[in-house]
């Protein structure tokens, strides 16, 4: 018996990244694991712009999605159409709204009243939406706890695979320490940048990733003033082919990726599939739950001269690096971060899915 699975995300224009890797590989992988389910996948554009969030979130209510036999959802405020059975599998919040309210990543005034406001209606209406699904997964243990802590809603932790691990490989550790990313201020690749100027080692910092013209502007240009720090530092600003990015993993001494709780990151699985450790920071978030220290990368302090002190110990120590890096390819194989898991997990209570589909059957 054929299922029909929708996949619906919600989506930024022109903006590529995790978020729509993650829906574009969960389409593809469905077809492949299931080449009997008939799988369509609807991606909607949705602007962040707090003057327009209400007004798209009603268009999304309006929708009929009663096509298919479960519904998949994932970004905000896809979660929000109403179908008869639908999962959440789900990425983030409105962040801004959510736990980046006081912090300098929000762009609103949290004394405005209107602002207030809009904040309290969000909440509801994830409140509301995510508890008219059958099963919300989160993406990570920090998104689970953010659920839990703003919307008392409890998840069950779900990490998205790579699309292809096979991929990723180990040829060398090279002369620097690579950090693949887009180039936005909650990523802070100011930090490892600054982190340069104290550095005794020839080792070097390699950057890429689409740029974002301000904070590039405010935050690295003015760093990289200083030849000290600019002789140190390459950035790649232009498109990198999947084997240019696989080559840079491959060659590096170690991976650093030092964002602001950041809710996931493929980075990190990225390089322990490298054989690369990791080089996070207390505050980073995702990356953090993977990290043993000292054992498959080093989780610190958010101190300019610690993380230099980091960069310079594998640089004159490339054994550690190494040994480093095969604990974290060992340990990311333990974590069975499979996609066999994923679907295991999303229709795993299959009993009560046909079971539905069978009421369906009569209804109609």
């Amino acid at each position: 018996m054929s299922r029909r699975v929708l996949i619906l995300s919600t989506y930024v224009p022109f903006i590529y990244g995790g978020n729509v890797n993650f829906i574009n590989w969960l389409s593809l992988k469905l077809k492949e694991f299931y080449p009997e389910f008939l799988v369509d996948t609807i991606l909607i554009p949705f602007s962040d712009d707090h003057n327009l969030i209400l007004d798209q979130i009603d268009a999304l209510k309006r929708l009929k999605f009663n096509y298919g036999d479960i519904l998949i959802c994932s970004r905000p405020f896809s979660y929000v159409v109403n179908h008869p059975y639908k999962v959440v599998w789900f990425m983030h919040h409105l962040r801004y709204l959510y736990d980046l309210w006081d912090t300098k990543f929000n762009p609103l005034n949290v004394n405005d009243k209107k602002n207030i406001e809009l904040r309290k209606k969000i909440i509801e209406i994830d409140n509301i939406a995510l508890r008219s699904a059958k099963k919300v997964f989160a993406i990570s243990k920090t998104v689970a706890n953010r659920l839990k802590k703003f919307n008392n809603i409890d998840s069950e932790v779900l990490y998205p695979p790579l699309f292809n691990n096979d991929q990723y490989y180990s040829e060398s550790y090279g002369d620097y320490i690579y950090f693949p990313s887009r180039i936005t201020g909650s990523k802070r690749q100011h930090i490892p940048i600054q982190a340069m100027k104290y550095t005794k080692s020839n080792v070097k910092l390699i950057i890429s990733g689409n740029i974002e013209g301000k904070y590039f502007r405010n935050h690295i240009q003015p760093i990289l003033k200083d030849n000290e720090i600019s002789s140190k530092v390459k950035i790649i600003d232009k498109f990198l082919t999947e084997e240019e990015k696989l080559r840079l993993y491959a060659n590096s001494l170690a991976v650093v990726f030092t964002p602001y709780d950041e809710d996931y990151g493929y980075i990190t699985l990225e390089a322990f599939y490298s054989k690369k450790l990791l080089i996070t920071l207390i505050d980073s978030g995702g990356p953090t739950e993977f990290i043993e220290n000292e054992y498959n990368g080093f989780i610190l302090e958010n101190d300019l001269k610690m993380l230099a002190q980091a960069f310079d110990r594998l640089y004159y120590n490339k054994d550690l690096a190494k040994k480093m890096g095969e604990n974290a390819y060992e340990y990311i194989l333990s974590k069975s971060i499979t996609w066999d898991k994923v679907f295991e997990s999303i229709f795993k209570n299959d009993r009560n899915f046909l079971m539905h589909r069978i009421v369906n059957f009569f209804k109609k």
